[in-house]
Formats: C-alpha cells, sequence, structure tokens
C-alpha cells in the first residue's frame, strides 16, 4: 500500500549528455567550416558574383548597376580580427540585400566597388 515509486535523476546521463552536444558541436562546427571555405566572392567590372554550397553548389550574380548602397558592418568579435561585413543594397528582384561575410581590408574593398560601379553607371549614361 505504502509503495514508493522512485524515479532516477536525469544526471546519472551527463557524460552521455555531454558525449552528444560534442559530436553534435562537431558536427556543426564541421559544417561551419565547410560553409566558409566553399564560400567565394568575386567582383568584376560588371557584377558581384557569390558561390556557395558544400555538396550542391549555388552561383548567385548581382550586376553593379543595380547596387544602391555598400555598408561596411564590424560587430565587436571581426573588430578584433580586423574583419568586417559587406552589405550591399541592391535594386535586383531575387536579392535585395547581400552580405559579404568576414571580410579583410573592407575599407579598400568598398572603394574598389563603388569605383566600379561609378565606372561602369559612367559608361552606361554615354550609352544611353
Amino acid at each position: 500500500m505504502n509503495d514508493l515509486i522512485l524515479k532516477p535523476s536525469q544526471l546519472k546521463n551527463i557524460p552521455a549528455f555531454l558525449a552528444g552536444f560534442t559530436i553534435i558541436g562537431l558536427i556543426y562546427t564541421l559544417k561551419v567550416v565547410l560553409d566558409t571555405y566553399f564560400t567565394t566572392y568575386t567582383i568584376t567590372s560588371q557584377r558581384v558574383i557569390w558561390k556557395f554550397g558544400i555538396l550542391s553548389r549555388t552561383t548567385k550574380f548581382l550586376e553593379l548597376y543595380r547596387v544602391k548602397d555598400v555598408e561596411i558592418h564590424q560587430p565587436l568579435l571581426l573588430r578584433i580580427f580586423r574583419l568586417a561585413n559587406i552589405e550591399i543594397t541592391s535594386t535586383d528582384k531575387n536579392d535585395k540585400n547581400i552580405t559579404l561575410l568576414a571580410l579583410y581590408d573592407a575599407d579598400a574593398l568598398v572603394g574598389e566597388l563603388r569605383n566600379k560601379i561609378e565606372i561602369l553607371r559612367s559608361s552606361k549614361r554615354r550609352i544611353n
């Protein structure tokens, strides 16, 4: 009648939880590292091309004449390592905002990008 029903604590499973988190953490870390490794940004005189994907590859294009604004964002962690994100706002229907992540020397890159945009716009004005 006065039976005691006891359940073991989940604390006994701490080693299993840690192993599980470690394995999941390793898999996630590997995915993030490979994503970064297989991502490339190319800025030509006509467009920005970015390629990404580990098993299946995607290539996207943004025509420079569609660029409305370029901004540099430096969160604290990136500032520590002298990196920055470059955010490009455009009139493109599919990709209105693209962010080029964790790049060195962002100021020089943005300057070069703005020069290419201005040269392209000037040449388009002459044609029209």
